[in-house]
């Protein structure tokens, strides 16, 4: 038996980790997935040009993290993938598909709000914003 993690061609994510027998290993390579031998953790590694590659650590930018709730007062969160996907979760509760490399938010309801990020490239980041 060989162990092999499967990822999806289009998106170059890592999305699960079987055992085959080293004869079956080639019935997962197909037009829509591939796999390598080992494991290869999707919150760890993603695929760039043909090979497992570990995330990195996010290079993100807060400019602050206490904010008032009053829609204008502003928080930016600068150097973003594009593509990366936001989960805000607090007194509002959203999710984002970022198509810049910069995010700008208000508030207008009081309260922590756990900014989540996660990008292909990068490892999962987030940050807590307190608005007053």
């Amino acid at each position: 038996m060989i162990t092999l993690s499967l990822y999806k061609k289009a998106t170059n994510e890592f999305f699960g980790i079987i055992n085959v027998p080293q004869a079956d290993a080639e019935l997962n390579n197909t037009e829509e997935f591939g796999y390598f031998v080992g494991e290869y953790l999707d919150d760890k590694y993603y695929v760039l040009d043909g090979y497992p590659t570990l995330k990195l650590l996010p290079s993100y930018v807060v400019d602050k993290t206490e904010v008032l709730a009053d829609s204008i007062d502003l928080v930016s969160i600068t150097g973003l993938a594009v593509n990366s996907k936001l989960r805000m979760i607090g007194p509002v509760t959203t999710t984002a598909i970022l198509t810049d490399s910069a995010l700008e938010l208000t508030f207008d309801l009081a309260g922590d709000y756990i900014i989540k990020i996660e990008s292909l490239q990068y490892l999962p980041w987030e940050v807590t914003i307190h608005a007053t």
